[in-house]
């Protein structure tokens, strides 16, 4: 499934639409988030953790520099940005916080786990600026399983990003 975003305001209500999906699974799976500086991914976690209750203690920002927010949410969101590590090289405070049920993770820059084996469903968003205009951009999701995507799917049908969504299976090819 791709989803185009026109503003920062779709963006803030995707990962609303997100956080809303997810609270219906259990566990729920982790949020890992691909794409260039400035693509989107930590406005959609503000919309994520948002959505949440509890959010008005919580204060998003980008962990680049601390590697992780733990936002006091109900359930709590742990925000991790790996941008400044190597690839493959996690503490063990952080993986073990990405294997923990009890927390919502939303992982900025994926890529840098790879050859990391999650025990836990995830969620890919590759995020893309579209080149035409800056203000909008595409998210590509895939998914470990097929149940996830369809409660995101019912979801966004909700909302008045319904429009937005364009179905293709195809993505989720090969991704369990």
């Amino acid at each position: 499934m791709i989803i185009t975003l026109y503003s920062v305001a779709e963006t803030l209500l995707f990962g609303q639409c997100l956080s809303h999906a997810l609270s219906q699974l259990c566990p729920s799976p982790r949020i890992l988030l691909y794409g260039d500086l400035g693509a989107g991914k930590t406005t959609m976690s503000r919309g994520f953790v948002q959505s949440l209750r509890g959010a008005k203690q919580a204060e998003v920002s980008s962990p680049s520099f601390n590697l992780l927010n733990i936002y006091p949410t109900t359930p709590p969101v742990a925000h991790i940005d790996l941008y400044r590590l190597e690839h493959g090289l996690l503490g063990d405070d952080i993986l073990d916080i990405l294997e923990d049920e009890h927390y919502f993770c939303i992982v900025e820059w994926a890529e840098r786990l790879e050859g990391i084996q999650l025990n836990i469903d995830w969620l890919r968003l590759y995020w893309h600026i579209e080149h035409s205009t800056e203000a909008v951009r595409s998210v590509e999701i895939q998914v470990k399983h097929n149940n996830i995507l369809s409660m995101l799917h019912s979801t966004l049908k909700k909302s008045p990003l319904q429009g937005n969504i364009n179905l293709r299976t195809e993505a989720n090819k090969d991704c369990a």
